[in-house]
């Protein structure tokens, strides 16, 4: 039974009621350890210059810091990245249940474009990038005026996101996510 408790949502529908226009900074030193929930060492909401609350900056400025330069971390693969990851944080809400508390979403430098990946986008999924201006297209001024699916992309070995839009909100809908965008 797919119940996202014992077996994983292939999956969820939300409803992104705002996002941080700009992409966040996140630090982790060191390689990844699978199972791991260690805090970052450093962060930036904005992508300019770290966040007030951390305690140990490693610059006074992200262009100025040594970890956000391309080449400051080489994955196992041998590509050069850098240390220093960027995200787009998404506000959103589980579509079915639109009265519940917000959620903070960061969606990975992995699920921002995706210039190759003609098999997901045929079947309407998207890199976050790529999504918002497939709905810019189609006249959509806000995310939040529709329902977003969310999903795995299963040809990669890593954590990427693919989006697609699921349909309109309804007239019933729009009152409640309008409350939930004014709030923020």
């Amino acid at each position: 039974v797919v119940d996202g408790e014992t077996q994983p949502i292939p999956v969820i529908k939300v409803v992104v009621l705002n996002l941080n226009q700009k992409r966040s900074r996140v630090f982790y030193p060191g390689a990844y350890v699978e199972g791991s929930n260690a805090s970052p060492a450093c962060w930036s909401s904005d992508g300019d210059r770290p966040d007030k609350d951390v305690k140990e900056p490693c610059a006074q400025t992200c262009a100025s810091c040594p970890n956000s330069v391309k080449g400051s971390k080489i994955t196992t693969n041998q590509k050069e990245t850098t240390a220093c990851s960027t995200v787009k944080r998404l506000v959103v809400v589980p579509a079915a249940k639109l009265d519940m508390t917000p959620l903070l979403l960061k969606v990975p430098q992995t699920s921002m474009w995706d210039k190759d990946n003609t098999e997901a986008n045929s079947k309407g999924y998207f890199a976050w990038d790529q999504y918002a201006d497939y709905l810019r297209q189609r006249g959509v001024r806000h995310t939040a005026q529709v329902v977003t699916k969310i999903k795995f992309d299963p040809s990669v070995a890593y954590p990427k996101l693919l989006f697609a839009a699921d349909r309109w909100v309804t007239n019933e809908e729009v009152p409640v996510i309008t409350a939930l965008c004014n709030a923020e």
